[in-house]
């Protein structure tokens, strides 16, 4: 069985400059067979990269926007009022700094509690 597809015949790939790729194999005791390549990878018109990269980031940005707001924002603002004197029936925060955490190992109470849980 011969298979010879001529380029007479079929139309070719061509390239920039109008020029026709044939890729030709010869068969051992064969004769040449003619296939069509197509043009090389750098003359394929793409999507620009930074295009492409960008694109799955708009399906993140939800997920995104809501883990912010559930949880990154709230243990922001349970940290910030940690460091402060607050309390619900004062209008006034104070800033302290570690005096609660200080007050807080101090406590006998506390400390009991944190052996008893490991």
């Amino acid at each position: 069985m011969r298979i010879i597809a001529e380029p007479e015949r079929h139309a070719p790939f061509l390239d920039s400059k109008q020029r026709p790729y044939y890729q030709t194999l010869g068969l051992s005791g064969g004769p040449s067979v003619f296939f069509q390549t197509p043009p090389p990878r750098s003359e394929v018109p793409m999507i620009r990269s930074t295009q492409r990269s960008r694109y799955p980031n708009w399906f993140l940005l939800p997920t995104i926007l809501i883990f912010g707001f559930l949880f990154v924002i709230p243990t922001l603002t349970s940290f910030y009022y940690s460091l402060t004197d607050w309390n619900i029936n004062r209008r006034v925060i104070s800033f302290i700094g570690m005096e609660n955490f200080r007050e807080l190992f101090a406590d006998v109470k506390f400390r009991s509690t944190l052996k008893k849980t490991r």
